[in-house]
């Protein structure tokens, strides 16, 4: 087994490469006719935001969910706890 005694550093670029890069791709794009391909498609008309009602009520279904799972998953270990206390219960009668 090796052990690795340096840790990895992460790759650094300088701002000069990453503007060098960004250039370049935007002149790809520029001219194969493509600038749209460029646009932000985030906040593009093509995938309109959701409402801020619709979003938490998104939001809320989903911790619903979530709360209803957790719920049937402690009621199942309380069910078990309850045929074990009773289990219990009748293993101590018997022995007395």
């Amino acid at each position: 087994m090796t052990i690795w005694r340096r840790s990895r550093k992460r790759r650094t670029f300088s701002a000069e490469y990453k503007l060098r890069i960004d250039v370049i791709e935007w002149r790809k794009v520029r001219e194969a006719d493509a600038l749209d391909a460029l646009a932000d498609r985030r906040t593009s008309a093509v995938r309109p935001k959701k409402a801020s009602e619709q979003a938490e009520l998104e939001r809320l279904r989903k911790k619903v969910a979530r709360l209803e799972k957790d719920l049937a998953r402690r009621d199942a270990a309380l069910e078990v706890m309850g045929k074990a206390n009773a289990l219990l219960g009748l293993l101590s009668e018997s022995a007395d």
